[in-house]
């Protein structure tokens, strides 16, 4: 289903489907990136650009699914329960997911514990991996390429942790690499979801372009140690090292790293949502980050 968030003035529009009006931006096509691409065009924040206000989002991230949704998650669901743990049911495709190549062990926290909406159990055995973290971005830079007017302009990159940060130099070209074909548009936000391996942790960094910052949430701030910061801080560099291949006015390297008032989770288990959801609410044209652990719907 497309990912788009509802505008407070929007009785013509609806969750699922397609939500943005028909006269939406639609995707334009991207120059290939040269070796140094020219800036971003800036974009700065102000009370006109913002679309989306707090009654918006709180409805956007509230929103059941709709009931051909419920269905096919059950049965889909129901069907990967049956499997023996182990066996090589769980590494099939499942063909119900289409031409996504996607085998049930991918997303195994999701099918045990998601009956409808969310991430985690109670006891905290499983929640959202990497893999889902992924595909969901994937689908967000697609929302973002796709409605530009209703986005700040964001590139979302892979989720990375310490043993793919150690190489900041070689790492710093991969990143690149994801930028590099955006560049020819406004952007905002270059988001990167940072797995803490050691705390079995998901938390979140955003170079914002706009005012030359790293942005970390975490919504786990209080378990925080120091692997976690040095994983921050190797994050920092590799996305420095990556966007000191465009001309900018201040050198990305030493921008300030800021630690956010961000939403924090109320358990050990839904960070992976949490991720999830920051990168989604951020990258839309809104004013703040309007969601709690009550609307993560177990």
């Amino acid at each position: 289903e497309d990912i788009a968030p509802i505008a407070t003035d929007t009785s013509h529009m609806h969750i699922h489907g397609s939500p943005f009006p028909e006269e939406a931006q639609g995707v334009a096509g991207e120059d290939e990136a040269a070796q140094r691409a020219p800036p971003p065009a800036s974009v700065t924040r102000t009370d006109a650009d913002t679309v989306f206000g707090e009654q918006a989002v709180r409805a956007y991230v509230g929103a059941p699914l709709s009931a051909t949704e419920m269905v096919r998650l059950r049965e889909l669901r129901d069907k990967c329960m049956k499997f023996t743990k182990g066996s090589d049911e769980w590494a099939a495709e499942l063909p119900e997911l289409g031409d996504r190549h996607i085998c049930a062990d991918y997303l195994e926290g999701l099918i045990r514990v998601v009956p409808r909406h969310g991430a985690g159990d109670n006891a905290g055995k499983y929640c959202i991996g990497g893999f889902a973290i992924d595909l969901y971005a994937t689908l967000l830079q697609e929302r973002d390429v796709k409605f530009r007017r209703w986005c700040w302009g964001s590139v979302f990159l892979p989720r990375h942790d310490k043993r793919k940060l150690a190489q900041s130099l070689s790492g710093s070209v991969g990143i690149w690499e994801c930028i590099a074909p955006h560049m020819r548009r406004p952007l905002r936000y270059v988001f990167m979801p940072l797995h803490d391996v050691d705390g079995f942790h998901w938390l979140l960094i955003a170079a914002d372009l706009g005012d030359h910052c790293y942005l970390v949430y975490d919504s786990s701030a209080d378990t925080a140690t120091g692997e976690r910061a040095a994983l921050v801080n190797s994050a920092k560099v590799a996305l420095g090292l990556a966007l000191m291949r465009c001309s900018t006015a201040v050198h990305p390297l030493s921008w300030e790293l800021r630690y956010t008032d961000c939403p924090q989770q109320e358990n050990g288990h839904d960070c992976g949502v949490f991720v999830m959801a920051f990168m989604d609410v951020l990258s839309i044209r809104t004013d703040g980050l309007y969601f709690h652990q009550r609307d993560v719907r177990h």
